[in-house]
């Protein structure tokens, strides 16, 4: 799959294993977009904080509903064990 081959090898540099490295990319690629885009297009969007910053930012009402959230850190933990142990792939809920 082209996604698990980019996030692999060329984004985690073949190394997403190593934890520390990862992090370190992870971080590094977030401060190169930060420093890119312009700080009126670009919302660094905390997923805990619901509905409200992501519908300023975008200047749209608040919906009438419970903001989704999917994939928890437990979930999303959970899929990535299974994914480094047996190659199964990604499996976004």
């Amino acid at each position: 799959m082209l996604a698990e081959k980019y996030l692999w090898e060329v984004q985690y540099e073949g190394n997403f294993k190593n934890k520390e490295a990862t992090i370190a990319l992870y971080e590094k690629f977030n401060e190169q977009i930060i420093a890119t885009i312009p700080k009126k297009r670009l919302l660094v969007f905390d997923l805990s904080k619901g509905w409200n910053p992501l519908c300023e930012f975008l200047e749209v009402p608040v919906p009438n509903e419970d903001f989704p959230f999917k994939n928890k850190r437990k979930d999303f933990k959970e899929q990535m064990g299974r994914m480094l142990s047996t190659g199964e792939k990604l499996e976004l809920k």
